[in-house]
């Protein structure tokens, strides 16, 4: 039963996940650092810093996530959790 819904969910995730969300949510935490960069003394607090880290929270979500999700998708049932037996 757990094997047969790994399976599916992983079929799942291959069909939905495109690169294109993952290069979106990079692009996103890279505008957000570079507007982070911009940052100086006299920079108004919500404009210069709160909005950025707004950017990069939506960014590493849409990015990291899927990536992540990629790289443990073809983990054997055997291997998963925490600690080995």
């Amino acid at each position: 039963m757990c094997s047969c819904a790994h399976q599916t969910s992983l079929s799942l995730f291959q069909q939905r996940t495109s690169g294109a969300l993952v290069v979106a949510g990079l692009a996103v935490t890279v505008v957000g650092m570079v507007w982070l960069s911009r940052v100086d003394s006299g920079s108004n607090y919500w404009i210069a810093v709160a909005l950025p880290m707004v950017l990069l929270g939506a960014g590493h979500g849409f990015g990291f996530a899927p990536l992540t999700a990629a790289g443990i998708s073809d983990v054997h049932i055997s291997d998963a959790g925490a600690c080995p037996d």
